[in-house]
């Protein structure tokens, strides 16, 4: 049950962040002819889903990498080390 509450919560964070796909789409398809642009926001809704599960995907499997996690950690504290130093500057 655990799992799948946490699957169904980065579903919705995943579509919750798909708004700026949407934006980026109508934006490309907003000077093509109306049977153009439907298929350019078809197409370009659908790449975006798919891209999104295959990276979910691939991330997922990737978490399962011993010692990755910590070494993710680790870069971010560097970028966070980083950026802190740069505002203070």
């Amino acid at each position: 049950m655990h799992f799948l509450l946490s699957g169904l919560s980065l579903v919705l964070i995943d579509l919750l962040l798909a708004g700026d796909n949407a934006l980026v789409i109508a934006l490309a398809v907003r000077a093509l002819p109306k049977h153009e642009r439907r298929i350019g926001i078809i197409g370009g809704a659908s790449g975006a889903v798919v891209l999104r599960v295959a990276l979910t995907t691939m991330a997922a499997r990737l978490l399962t990498t011993p010692y990755l996690q910590i070494a993710g950690g680790l870069l971010i504290l560097w970028i966070a080390v980083k950026v802190l130093i740069d505002a203070s500057t």
